[in-house]
């Protein structure tokens, strides 16, 4: 029921003659308002975000037993995943956003390592979203037009901000892309290092709205990390590859190449590489 704190476990057992039905009410200590069910290394279990107080709550379908680990708030809203070593992971923030606390849960870990599965941290800015990235979170902060990437290894946010309203990411080669919109018709595509954190960005003289893989990287060199961005704006459909083979563009970045409607208008845009 709205605003309970129990959940209902029921169980059916059919080894014997006829059913046998079990039904059972879990106390969570918190109000559920998200469930995931997810295969970890014990088996299947279940897990549920909580509010009032927050906390995220692990259930054992076999038994119906159940902990509850408390989280730092606000903790109403969360993205789950599964990381590099192909266990899930979830990480919470405040829906509103109006908080720069994030927590990072190893849901494999959390039946026997209870609260030291959670790694929780602050950003410098309100999180108002979270794009997985590898072992990797891509932070949203909402009118902004910022985000930061915050790495798991070594517990740290790192700020990557002017990308204006985030369209789509994409990760290639060992970068992280992030596509954005900013003012006036303008689109910005960031290429972010997940060795480094580092990156640079390229200015594209309309709106995208795709951010897709490319094959090779768009001119015939040998990078192979290429991406397309397409988008339809006053002068019609374009497409753009970045980055456009061997050629640079300002302060020695790669350059992109641009068609509009066809035509191939390729270091057109060389210049609005930053």
């Amino acid at each position: 029921a709205n605003g309970s704190n129990d959940v209902l476990h029921l169980r059916v057992g059919l080894g014997g003659d006829a059913p046998a039905v079990s039904l059972d009410q879990i106390g969570l200590g918190g109000v559920p308002i998200a469930l995931e069910v997810f295969t970890s290394s014990a088996g299947l279990r279940a897990v549920t975000l909580n509010v009032n107080p927050p906390g995220v709550s692990l259930v054992n379908p076999e038994t119906g037993a159940a902990i509850t680990v408390p989280l730092d708030g606000p903790a109403d809203a969360w993205t789950l995943f599964d990381g590099l070593d192909g266990k899930r992971y979830a990480v919470t923030y405040g829906a509103a956003g109006t908080s720069a606390r994030i927590s990072r849960i190893a849901l494999d870990a959390l039946e026997k390592k209870k609260g030291k599965a959670v790694q929780s941290v602050l950003s410098e800015l309100a999180v108002s979203g979270v794009t997985p990235a590898g072992d990797r979170l891509l932070l949203r902060h909402g009118k902004s037009s910022a985000v930061s990437i915050f790495d798991a290894a070594t517990g740290k946010v790192s700020p990557f901000k002017g990308t204006g309203t985030v369209v789509s990411t994409l990760e290639r080669a060992g970068a992280l892309y992030v596509l954005g919109n900013v003012d006036y018709g303008v689109s910005r595509l960031s290429r972010i290092a997940l060795d480094d954190l580092k990156g640079f960005d390229i200015d594209l003289p309309r709106p995208a709205n795709a951010l897709l893989p490319f094959a090779g990287d768009g001119a015939g060199g040998s990078g192979g990390e290429a991406v397309a961005v397409s988008g339809d704006g006053l002068g019609g459909p374009w497409i753009a590859i970045w980055p456009n083979g061997t050629a640079k563009g300002a302060d020695g970045a790669p350059a992109a190449s641009f068609w509009l409607e066809g035509f191939a208008l390729t270091g057109a845009i060389d210049a609005e590489v930053k």
